[in-house]
């Protein structure tokens, strides 16, 4: 029998609530979303959490495990509007691949926009085909920095779309519950892997976001546009960036990862020196941590969950308390302070990501 809860739980003090939310992207980039947000006490207790993917087969995990949210339920009460986080997944696109920390988000007091883009379509592709992400030699190191780029310039694009859509959300339009329950001034950008370049690539392109994090992921260049005015945060597994020395390996896989190391590892540097950029370094974390696959493979099954990895907690913590600073001229219960019993993060100035 599978255990009906395998991902981490959310570790905020909110039931969540999640529904269907369709909105537009742009013609070459077609994107996918969901919307995830702080929802009334008790919700958690009215209804069956739904499946993690009720259209996966019956011998997949994925069709058994339930969530720790309640479809359709109502938008939590708070003394002020709510913050609005767009959060964009790694180099597969799904727009599921991270329901663990954007639940945990969630249950914070954020309303989360999550965003998929598995369509072909965003890499110039045909839109049954998959972007390739390969090292091991120069051709598809240069081809791979070459899509990334590309692609990471048409979800941002389309994603200002989103943005558009999320003010129309606030607006006398929007669903019975959420009109005026949205804070259009508290917008910030989250991903991981691939999904981190992309909300910093959104900062350079859209003032309306205030905010950019970047949990775990190479950056191909998205912090390079010049005038970016927002905050940004770096959160990684804290491990050693590539020595300088492998830039002159003979191993091409060791040789292109220190290429987008030692580049994104100066232009943390710059935004740590310019007073605009923060690093939070989660030291026995893992970059597949953060995401949803280890926890429901049935290897996870065997050992009947997460097995107390708290990286998707952390993550969140870190998120949380890094954007309460942020908009610390406004406080209140939308955005409330980390667990003051997590561990502490220490701040090196090292960088160490993975796609």
């Amino acid at each position: 029998m599978v255990p009906q809860r395998l991902l981490p739980a959310p570790g905020g003090r909110f039931a969540v609530g999640v529904r269907t939310w369709p909105t537009d992207g742009i013609p070459q980039c077609r994107l996918s979303t969901k919307l995830w947000y702080p929802a009334q006490s008790g919700a958690a207790a009215e209804a069956t959490p739904p499946r993690y993917d009720a259209g996966a087969p019956l011998w997949s995990t994925r069709h058994w495990v339930r969530l720790d949210a309640v479809e359709n339920a109502a938008l939590a009460e708070a003394a002020e509007p709510w913050p609005v986080l767009l959060f964009f997944p790694g180099w597969e696109g799904g727009l599921n691949d991270n329901t663990a920390l954007v639940q945990d988000l969630a249950s914070r007091g954020f309303v989360v926009v999550a965003v998929g883009y598995d369509d072909g379509t965003c890499a110039g592709l045909r839109p049954e085909d998959r972007p390739v992400l390969d090292l091991g030699t120069a051709s598809g190191f240069a081809r791979t920095q070459a899509v990334a780029q590309a692609r990471m310039a048409r979800i941002a694009q389309g994603a200002t779309r989103i943005v558009d859509a999320v003010v129309a959300l606030d607006g006398p339009q929007a669903p019975a519950g959420l009109a005026g329950r949205l804070d259009l001034s508290r917008v910030a950008a989250v991903g991981h892997s691939f999904g981190g370049a992309v909300a910093i690539a959104l900062c350079g392109r859209d003032r309306r976001i205030s905010a950019g994090v970047n949990i775990d992921g190479w950056m191909f260049g998205a912090g390079d546009a010049p005038g970016f005015g927002q905050s940004l945060l770096v959160v990684d597994s804290g491990n050693m960036p590539a020595p300088p020395a492998d830039l002159e390996s003979m191993d091409p896989v060791r040789r292109h990862t220190a290429i987008l190391e030692v580049a994104d590892a100066a232009w943390l540097a710059s935004a740590v020196k310019s007073g605009r950029g923060e690093h939070v370094p989660l030291p026995g974390t893992r970059h597949e941590y953060f995401a949803d696959y280890p926890y429901l493979g049935w290897r996870a099954v065997l050992r009947g969950g997460s097995g107390g990895n708290r990286a998707v907690g952390r993550a969140a913590e870190a998120v949380t308390a890094f954007l309460t600073r942020v908009w610390s001229d406004r406080p209140g219960d939308a955005a409330p302070a980390a667990d003051p019993e997590a561990e502490a993060p220490s701040h090196p100035a090292r960088l160490r990501v993975s796609p």
